[in-house]
């Protein structure tokens, strides 16, 4: 058998000369930025007060967010001081692993190429990655509505890609058929098939809260003021 990082490597980023793997070597180390994260990590404290602010004076998004709140599980998920050392992220244990939904490791361009070759129905010269009714299938909506474990903001979910986050380049503007997924740190990467192309920003520096995607939108406006 292989492992999802083997498979990933000799179906996917080999064949089609994609950047981007699911646990590294040691010998790609080197190549392999060191993320800096926020010396202060996000505090629900400063969205507490807003459960005790009346439904009438809140915006939908407000009162989904307040309804989260109030949830047990969101209070012990996103608790700073489960997460002991916020350098985690670039120790050799964590960039050998092979976690697909969470440590895949690459570059921008190498996904920008891979949600342009799904943006144009899976296929590269002669080689198929995925059939075009598959890429259907993965854009389907399948979860639509407030999501209780992302505060109960609008997102919309395929199977494993985001179809609708407003506040990203994903889905902004209403523009296109766009399928793709948005990094703790700013880091955005999408596919639109109306276009036929990839889309990648990656970061290495984690942004604050309200400027968390500003840089990936403001680059993701300039491609389409040129292309449109």
């Amino acid at each position: 058998g292989r492992t999802v990082g083997e498979y990933f490597r000799d179906e996917v980023s080999q064949p089609l000369d994609i950047d981007f793997k699911i646990g590294l070597q040691s010998k790609d180390f080197g190549r392999c930025a060191d993320t800096i994260m926020l010396s202060t990590l996000p505090s629900l404290n400063q969205l507490r007060p807003l459960k005790f602010v009346p439904d009438l004076f809140l915006s939908p998004i407000f009162k989904n967010i307040k309804k989260a709140l109030k949830q047990d599980y969101i209070s012990e998920a996103f608790d700073p001081s489960i997460l002991v050392d916020q350098n985690f992220v670039n120790t050799d244990d964590w960039r050998l692993a092979e976690i697909p939904a969470a440590n895949g490791h690459g570059t921008a361009r190498g996904l920008a190429k891979l949600f342009g070759i799904l943006s144009r129905g899976g296929r590269e010269s002669e080689y198929q990655i995925l059939e075009q009714h598959t890429i259907d299938t993965m854009r389907e909506i399948h979860s639509f509505g407030p999501d209780m474990v992302l505060f109960g903001l609008p997102y919309k979910f395929g199977l494993g890609f985001m179809i609708n986050a407003p506040m990203t380049p994903i889905g902004r503007k209403k523009r296109g058929n766009m399928f793709g997924h948005t990094g703790i740190a700013g880091s955005v990467a999408f596919g639109d098939v109306d276009k036929k192309m990839g889309f990648s920003f990656l970061c290495n520096k984690q942004h604050k809260d309200l400027k968390l995607y500003k840089t990936s939108v403001e680059l993701a406006d300039a491609l389409y003021n040129i292309i449109d």
